[in-house]
């Protein structure tokens, strides 16, 4: 006689593994979608839990990242920002242990290690997420103002990334606009994306060069 016992246990296994991966789905959904103060506080408490979804793991990284440079983080004391840094570079390392590759994750641990004050992780996290993630231009605007506001603190090879970066977005007309407010806005930063713009073709420059008039004209308006 046939026995179907171990297909049944197979069913129920399989049954209960998709149980979990929906409720672990459910419960990054559910984190992410608290208010800003509220995750600020559970970031205090713990790391961030994870789901087995590329998608919920974007999420987890895009609440830290609000975490770590959002209004409300910038008004916590020093201790709190580093405690909450410490929380999220737990699950981003995570992440690149299973995943080398993920830009996002690098570029989050390089933000945790900015607001720990660890310049060593800070730059090695810019430097490999510039080198995996180098044409996702969303990404590279993240790492150039990270960059910028840390632009002291970052080590030769971690300059050479941030320059990379701005070479692309210059050829970009979302990259030109960013840079367009960053140059118009800030005094330190033109000398650097002049000089690499010039490096590129003649009609690069002169979208970036209308680009930036917009720019000021619109800050000059505002005034």
């Amino acid at each position: 006689m046939k026995s179907y016992l171990p297909a049944a246990v197979l069913a129920f296994v399989l049954a209960l593994a998709s149980s979990y991966m929906a409720f672990s789905e459910f419960r990054v959904a559910r984190w992410v979608q608290q208010p800003e103060q509220r995750i600020l506080l559970s970031l205090l408490e713990r790391p961030p839990r994870r789901a087995l979804s590329v998608r919920s793991d974007d999420a987890v990284l895009s609440a830290c990242e609000k975490a770590l440079s959002g209004h409300n983080a910038a008004l916590q004391p020093a201790r709190t920002q580093m405690k909450m840094a410490a929380r999220c570079r737990v699950v981003a390392a995570k992440m690149v242990q299973s995943s080398p590759w993920f830009g996002y994750a690098h570029y989050v641990l390089a933000l945790a290690a900015y607001r720990a004050q660890d310049k060593d992780a800070l730059g090695n996290n810019l430097v490999v997420s510039q080198a995996v993630s180098a044409y996702e231009s969303w990404l590279a605007r993240r790492r150039v103002a990270l960059g910028f506001e840390a632009a002291g603190q970052l080590p030769a090879e971690a300059q050479a990334a941030l320059e990379r970066d701005i070479v692309a977005l210059l050829q970009s007309p979302k990259g030109q606009h960013f840079l367009a407010r960053y140059f118009a806005g800030n005094k330190a930063y033109r000398p650097r994306i002049l000089r690499l713009a010039e490096t590129l073709d003649q009609d690069i420059q002169a979208r970036f060069l209308k680009n930036l008039t917009v720019e000021m004209k619109r800050r000059a308006r505002v005034r």
